[in-house]
Formats: C-alpha cells, structure tokens, sequence
C-alpha cells in the first residue's frame, strides 16, 4: 500500500511538472482513476489512446512522463523506422518532433496494432505494417511467451501453418517498399527477436543507418547483445555509443 501511495504521488509530481498544475493534476487523475482512455496533451497536435488495464499505461509512464526515447537527434529527419511500436507513442513523438519525416511503424500483435492505427489516425506521415521484424520473409507466432503483457509480445518463427499468427518482414522489405536511400533513425524494441535481426544479413541495411535506439532482451534470449555488438562492430568503421534508460544509442559515424 505504501509503495503504491509513493508511486502514485511520484506520478503526480512529474505530471505536474510537465503539464503544469492544473492540466498536470487532471491527467494524472486520467491516468490513475480512469486508465487513461483518451488524453489530449499539449506538446502533441491529436490525443493519445490508451486501454484500460493494460500495459499502455505503463509504456505512457516510460515514454511521455520520463522520457524515455528524449535522446539528441540531427537536425534533418527524413526515414524513421519504429520496429515495435506497439501502440505508436514513439512514433508519434516523432511525428510532432519531425512533421516533414516519414515513420514506418511495424508492430506484430493484432490488438496492439489496431489501438496504434487510433492513436497515428490524425498524422498522414506515418504508416503502419501489422507485422513481425525478422532477418528474412517468413511467417511466426506471436504470444505472451513470458505473461508480461501487451507490451511484452513476443515472435517466434514457426513451421507449422496452422501456429501462424503474423507475417514477417525484414528490412530490405521496407526500404524497397517505402524507397528508403538511408534510415535516419531506427528504434527497435522487438522483445528478443533483435537476436535474429543482427544475427545475419544484416550489412546492407545497417550500412544505410544513421542512427539506432535499441533495447536488447538477453533476459528472455542469451545472445542479443552478443549478436548486435558484432553486428555493429563489423558494419560501422566509426560510431559513437551512449545509454539513455533502457536503450542504448549507437549513431554512425562512418
């Protein structure tokens, strides 16, 4: 009881601070009473959709209220990819952040995508694929692998038709479709599938990247860091690495 007292007053606190006292105060009680719903906020040109009892609240808490993509971006953003957009908060960050840009969000979970195409509705300069990121076309199966939630999803490849839930895609699938020349910035939070991703043919389209924000997930595969260290060190002559929360922040420096 006392945690949760201590939590909801840390909420409070930083909605106030954000927001102002007023508006801070009533999204805050938005947020803790009535889970959210619908929440029009006033960096951002179109409210935010959010469910009720779900982990949408949580992923509001880490990404509105403590910032966690606030990291330096270049000036010029043209091509931003959104692997794992869930219900499309980064992207719309980014949308308000860089109206002129196109953002690509690819998000596998069917009930996620569909509350993502509410909340992106209002901003023509993102498009939405309900599908899976992996190093090749291919089809997976997509559940609760580890009972963490809606933002906790998790792909795995299958053989057998009947397990298929989601398509698959790779990267040089969207650069040809959208005709990509280079990524301006690539976020993935792809909850362990970034073994995969960096675990082949992965230098065509990582050569073209300016900028990766990435959480990686050696708690649920061992590996991933393994496989994208490599990955990194062997495509990029030069790059800078940071950490910002759960991301770490590679811009290339070639």
């Amino acid at each position: 009881m006392i945690i949760k007292i201590k939590h909801n007053l840390k909420i409070l606190v930083k909605c106030i601070s954000k927001f102002g006292l007023l508006r801070g105060v009533f999204i805050y009680l938005k947020l803790t009473l009535f889970q959210g719903s619908k929440i029009s906020l006033p960096q951002f040109k179109e409210p935010i959709y959010l469910r009720k009892n779900t982990t949408d609240i949580n992923l509001f808490y880490e990404i509105i209220l403590w910032n966690e993509y606030n990291v330096h971006y270049n000036e010029t953003c043209e091509n931003v990819i959104d692997a794992g957009a869930n219900i499309g908060l980064y992207s719309i960050i980014m949308a308000n952040k860089f109206p002129n840009a196109r953002i690509i969000c690819i998000e596998p979970d069917k009930e996620n995508y569909d509350i993502l195409l509410k909340n992106i509705l209002g901003y023509p300069n993102i498009a939405a694929e309900n599908k899976g990121l992996w190093n090749e076309c291919t089809d997976l199966k997509i559940y609760d692998k580890y009972n963490i939630g809606k933002w906790g999803m998790v792909v795995e490849k299958t053989n057998d038709p009947s397990q298929s839930s989601v398509v698959a895609i790779d990267i040089p699938y969207l650069i040809e479709k959208y005709e990509i020349e280079k990524i301006d910035v690539l976020k993935i939070d792809i909850e362990s599938s970034e073994y995969e991703l960096f675990d082949h043919s992965y230098e065509p389209w990582l050569i073209k990247t300016k900028m990766l924000i990435i959480e990686l997930h050696d708690s649920m595969k061992k590996g991933c860091s393994k496989n994208f260290i490599n990955a990194i060190s062997k495509t990029f002559k030069n790059y800078s690495l940071n950490i910002s929360g759960e991301n770490i922040i590679i811009n290339n420096l070639s």
